[in-house]
């Protein structure tokens, strides 16, 4: 299972916390998509760009900060 965080540059600089996520969800993978300066916009384009990545038993986290 993969732990997908999307956002803003929160996501981007707190890896810690989406570990600890990932870890209790038992994700064997983390992809974080965070990006300093970007927007509610941006992470749905981004969303949408690998969603067919995205498996049935993936976790999703989407910041909005």
């Amino acid at each position: 299972m993969t732990f997908w965080a999307f956002g803003d540059s929160f996501m981007a600089y707190n890896e810690n916390y989406i570990r600890v996520l990932a870890n209790s969800c038992n994700a064997s993978r983390v992809r974080i998509l965070g990006v300093h300066g970007s927007g509610l916009l941006y992470t749905y384009q981004e969303l949408l760009r690998i969603q067919n990545r995205i498996k049935k038993d993936d976790a999703v986290l989407i910041g909005l900060s």
